[in-house]
């Protein structure tokens, strides 16, 4: 009989101790995906030059994944993954909203230069993404061999809000000034500012600097800086943008300077929704790599996308880009984007 009642209670206990244990693991797991957002996009295309180094290809240009996790209410966590080429961390940074005038950011992060630097590949109307002058000066790409190429992004401690009843945004950091995924290779750090002033609902004015010292990563023919050289890096920018129902128009101007090398650059841009889902774009770009050898670009450029379901789209653009000192090139893009 004794056994019997210690068989019954062990299978008793058995199935309370299952059940509050699903119970648990349900709530652990919905709390979870209450919490977590992950996202992502891939942007693969064609695309084929002419010139000297002409050549045409497929290509798979992008492969980011996303995931945030918000602690708490006020608390947050970002971590970010670029798939494509050799893998990268993009970002990777906690962040704590004290109000909205006011919140921390630690971590890498993209650096709160341009306005162009501050837009996702997923909404920017360029295939090629960032001006010349935005990915020389903020290390959107490798074109400049001191600096090479971070995204956009860099290493440090972010303070950011909005303040005016929302009408003037801030964000001033300070950062190691060697980009993302490397350490610090010398003891300045770069102190960077933004302020973005609504002064309509659809009328943005923009401005904002990088003071630092670079530690250079390669030697530039631009500059005549060298491998391993610590050396002067500043650069600033203004700009505005226009949004309305149909139209989107972004300009801005940048100047930068190298050690003793000065650089500038502007572009201006409107995208026009001609048919619904339908857009066309227009865009001239400029950058002086050094305005005393005037190593100067312009490209030139037009194309058009298509929205063909909500942040998926088909793009195709024709540039002609213009050299100083090299030939002339025409260059066909095409890009599809699925983003989720």
């Amino acid at each position: 009989m004794k056994k019997r009642y210690i068989i019954t209670f062990s299978v008793l206990f058995s199935c309370f101790t299952g059940m509050f244990a699903q119970k648990s693991a349900n709530e652990i797991l919905n709390t979870v995906k209450d919490r977590l957002t992950v996202s992502g996009y891939v942007q693969a295309g064609y695309e084929a030059t002419t010139g000297d180094n002409s050549k045409n290809e497929f290509l798979l240009r992008r492969a980011t994944l996303t995931v945030e996790g918000q602690i708490t209410s006020q608390w947050s966590a970002v971590f970010q993954y670029a798939f494509a080429g050799k893998g990268n961390i993009l970002n990777c940074y906690t962040q704590y909203d004290f109000r909205p005038e006011f919140s921390v950011r630690l971590g890498q992060f993209i650096t709160p230069f341009t306005i162009d630097n501050q837009l996702s590949p997923t909404s920017i109307e360029l295939i090629s993404t960032q001006s010349l002058a935005t990915s020389y000066l903020v290390g959107g790409t490798s074109a400049d061999p001191a600096y090479g190429g971070h995204s956009g992004r860099d290493i440090g401690l972010m303070f950011l809000g909005s303040v005016l009843n929302k009408r003037l945004d801030y964000a001033f950091a300070i950062q190691n000034g060697q980009g993302i995924n490397i350490k610090d290779g010398n003891t300045q750090k770069d102190i960077v500012g933004k302020l973005d002033f609504h002064v309509l609902p659809a009328w943005t004015l923009s401005g904002s600097f990088i003071k630092g010292k670079g530690h250079a990563v390669g030697s530039s023919p631009y500059t005549g800086i060298v491998e391993g050289e610590d050396y002067k890096r500043n650069r600033w920018s203004l700009g505005t943008t226009l949004n309305f129902n149909k139209v989107n128009i972004r300009a801005e101007y940048l100047a930068g300077k190298d050690k003793d090398t000065k650089s500038q650059g502007a572009y201006g841009l409107v995208c026009y929704e001609i048919l619904p889902k339908l857009e066309i774009i227009g865009s001239v770009d400029y950058f002086d790599r050094n305005k005393d050898a005037k190593s100067r670009q312009t490209n030139y450029i037009g194309g058009l996308q298509y929205w063909f379901y909500p942040k998926c789209r088909l793009a195709t653009q024709y540039s002609y880009q213009t050299e100083k000192h090299g030939d002339n090139t025409h260059l066909i893009q095409a890009q599809i984007q699925v983003q989720f």
